[in-house]
């Protein structure tokens, strides 16, 4: 039996859905997490899961929350969800943009993201086995920058397209809301007995 126990932070404008996270005991890097769609909460999009499947003392942490704007593709749109989190000591940052990343299943797509202003950092992340999710391989390196940040953007190429003339799907996260990212992914880093280095 699967144990669930969301906590939101205070003072946001409502429930939030249910995170619910699946870490198969694969390698790392074809981890994924499963999301349920959660509502976009202006006052405060970051919220933590603990979920506990009840047959291993092992429980998933996951702090996450939706982008700001919405991507736009010729088949669907919606927001991005970024999310930290661990199953005992295995630990990632994912970002899901709950439709299919590449066309076929590649293992890696092209990644530019920038934090607040610094320069851009171009990454070749692992696609998840449903396609519709994107690991990083440095995540304790992003983590670290993103936890004394205000501002996260992502670029995804977009599927389909011949790379030469193809946009991007982007992602803009705030940072910064009264109970934003960087207090709870703390919490989060320290219930997964992760340093943060510095």
């Amino acid at each position: 039996m699967e144990t669930v126990e969301s906590m939101p932070p205070s003072g946001t404008c409502g429930a939030r859905s249910v995170v619910a996270l699946a870490w198969p005991a694969a390698a790392l890097l074809v981890a994924m997490l499963e999301l349920v769609a959660a509502p976009a909460c202006a006052a405060d999009p970051w919220h933590v899961e603990r979920v506990s499947d009840g047959a291993s003392d092992t429980a998933s942490i996951v702090v996450g929350g939706d982008s700001t704007n919405e991507w736009t593709a010729p088949t669907s749109s919606g927001r991005a969800t970024l999310m930290f989190g661990c199953e005992g000591k295995a630990s990632i940052i994912v970002v899901d943009l709950h439709a299919r990343v590449a066309a076929g299943h590649p293992e890696t797509v092209s990644v530019t993201y920038r934090v607040d202003d610094a320069k851009p950092v171009h990454e070749k992340w692992t696609v998840a086995p449903d396609a519709e999710r994107i690991l990083s391989p440095a995540w304790l390196q992003l983590l670290t920058k993103l936890l004394g940040a205000k501002r996260f953007h992502v670029e995804v190429p977009s599927p389909g397209a011949p790379a030469a003339s193809r946009g991007s799907w982007t992602a803009d996260f705030d940072l910064t809301s009264d109970d934003g990212f960087a207090p709870l992914a703390r919490q989060v880093a320290k219930d997964c007995s992760v340093e943060i280095p510095g």
